[in-house]
């Protein structure tokens, strides 16, 4: 019984636990999902079996569930935490803007920074989420700022370099989030978002050169065999 009463005091506390380890950027997308898994088994099995303690069937660790996967979804999915991390860690590492570089650099934080502003506008749209606060777009802008920076920088690279397909509308998606949210996006990401898309290299044209050696190999194969 005393274990059971532990047991339960203890998950009452674990929202808060993991809401305070998560803003000092320690726990995991992964460990908070293995605690969900388990308390779920947990209180499952308490509402199955009525002999088992009467902790394990307080409706209070119903409400530890029900935070815990509040936190899951807001802070798992935090793209503003995570490029805030990943800006600190290359601000570190000189290294990681040399031209043979910056292109997994450079990619790294633009990608990041689309999924966010088009998850904030889709969880917006469907009313899942509440509005950002402002301290939240300070971070959402400072991000912006060095995201422009660090463009510029990748166009100062010989050569320039290529970035993935799925920023080649980058632009345009950002210039219709500007649309929706009104002086949330400062100036310089919109105006070096034109050279971000115009280095990326959608994946088809990539694959075109392979198609030219196949077709030649395809015509030697035939001249030979004329020859012989």
């Amino acid at each position: 019984m005393d274990i059971a009463s532990s047991f339960r005091d203890i998950t009452i506390l674990l929202p808060n636990i993991i809401s305070r380890n998560q803003e000092q950027k320690s726990a995991t997308k992964k460990w908070t999902r293995m605690i969900l898994k388990r308390l779920g088994r947990i209180l499952d099995l308490g509402k199955s079996n009525p002999k088992l303690p009467a902790p394990l069937s307080d409706p209070q660790l119903e409400a530890a569930r029900a935070a815990l996967n509040d936190h899951k979804g807001v802070y798992c999915l935090d793209y503003i935490q995570r490029m805030e991390a990943f800006i600190n860690t290359m601000k570190a590492q000189p290294r990681a803007f040399e031209a043979d570089r910056i292109a997994v650099t450079l990619e790294k934080l633009a990608s990041d920074y689309q999924r966010d502003f088009r998850l904030y506008a889709r969880r917006q749209k469907s009313g899942k989420s509440p509005p950002r606060t402002e301290e939240r777009w300070a971070h959402f802008a400072r991000i912006s700022e060095v995201l422009a920076q660090w463009i510029q920088r990748a166009q100062q690279t010989t050569p320039p370099p290529r970035m993935p397909g799925n920023l080649s509308k980058f632009d345009r998606q950002l210039r219709g989030f500007a649309e929706k949210y009104p002086d949330r996006v400062p100036s310089a990401p919109l105006e070096e978002s034109p050279a971000l898309t115009k280095l990326a290299q959608p994946r088809s044209q990539s694959k075109r050169p392979i198609k030219k050696e196949k077709k030649t190999s395809v015509a030697q194969a035939i001249v030979m065999a004329d020859i012989v």
